[in-house]
């Protein structure tokens, strides 16, 4: 995997919200901000986890 670079934890940290005091980002928004990136959307997601980021909205109907 490559080297996360700041600017693209920045924007995913930009893009995320709250919720119930839980930090969350749009399946959609991390779709657009990986190709933004030109990285592979499970890039985003790792980043997502690292920093404690739940993905919502699901395209697919997995996580609400």
């Amino acid at each position: 995997m490559e080297k996360h670079t700041e600017e693209l934890i920045n924007e995913i940290l930009k893009q995320t919200f709250k919720e119930d005091n839980i930090a969350k980002l749009t399946c959609a928004k991390a779709l657009a901000i990986a190709e933004q990136f030109t990285v592979e959307p499970r890039e985003v997601g790792t980043i997502c986890n690292e920093h404690h980021i739940k993905l919502c909205k699901c395209q697919l109907g997995c996580f609400s």
